[in-house]
């Protein structure tokens, strides 16, 4: 399966509720855009350049 992420929120509230890795973890293609990616801070950032 794919998942287009295109707000900002949904990764800040994955951050926030520690749901990040398990998101990863999942069968799932994520994609977002380079814009949705830089209105995140640099915390959020660097966690998601993991995957």
């Amino acid at each position: 399966m794919k998942l287009a992420i295109t707000d900002a929120c949904i990764f800040i509230d994955l951050h926030l509720l520690d749901l990040v890795v398990p998101l990863f973890e999942l069968d799932i293609e994520v994609h977002t855009s380079l814009d949705v990616f830089n209105e995140l801070n640099e915390e959020q950032r660097q966690l998601l350049s993991a995957y």
